[in-house]
């Protein structure tokens, strides 16, 4: 088991190959203080399946900081990895001039639900962001999706994901600020390509069509 951080988001990397044991990996999640646990379990090649254990001992779709996290983690083994979520949904993964570039499949139901590869995202935009509203909404919303407010402060846009099976707000999420760049351009209205945690972390979009591609340094 290894841990990371992306963004501020701490996470355990779990070979599922290895150790499948869910009980010893959310004691580990506890005892350590850590988000959420990536499991991956190589199946053939370069494409790993890949499953997300909260430590409440619930079940999460995707993690796109989990995307970013196995790049880097098998960087110097692959070009470019195939992720696949238990929804069978393909995430492809690559490594192109020390980027990191994926997207994720987004798909909307609602006017503020966004669905980011199989993991909800409910979204609602303060003039002025209040934490304690935050989680009031956040909590409202457990166990059915995340919950990912915007707003806007001095010509930036920023995002804070209430995330469910952490059960509290995190420094960052990954599929949250897919949600929160589809919702700006979509809903609003409005064009942007960076998207920043409450933290005031970036996270950098390139739009081709209908797909926003992340783009992360590695640095």
């Amino acid at each position: 088991m290894n841990i990371t951080s992306i963004n501020g988001n701490k996470l355990l990397l779990v070979d599922n190959n290895i150790i499948e044991n869910n009980d010893l990996i959310i004691n580990e999640l506890l005892s350590k203080n850590l988000d959420t646990a990536i499991l991956y379990k190589h199946i053939d090649t370069n494409k790993f399946n890949i499953y997300i254990l909260e430590k409440d001992g619930s079940t999460s779709i995707m993690c796109g900081n989990g995307c970013i996290a196995l790049g880097l983690k098998l960087k110097d083994k692959y070009n470019e990895i195939i992720l696949i979520n238990k929804l069978n949904e393909h995430i492809l993964l690559k490594i192109v001039n020390n980027e990191i570039i994926f997207n994720l499949i987004i798909n909307n139901k609602e006017d503020n639900l966004f669905i980011i590869s199989g993991e909800p995202h409910k979204i609602y935009s303060f003039d002025i962001y209040n934490r304690e509203e935050h989680i009031k909404l956040g909590e409202l919303n457990i166990p059915d999706s995340n919950t990912t407010v915007i707003f806007k402060l001095n010509n930036k846009y920023y995002y804070s994901t209430y995330e469910r099976g952490v059960n509290k707000i995190t420094d960052a999420c990954g599929t949250g600020s897919f949600a929160s760049i589809y919702y700006i351009n979509k809903i609003i209205n409005e064009e942007i390509n960076t998207i920043n945690t409450i933290n005031d972390t970036e996270y950098n979009f390139i739009k081709e069509n209908e797909n926003y591609f992340l783009i992360v340094n590695i640095n």
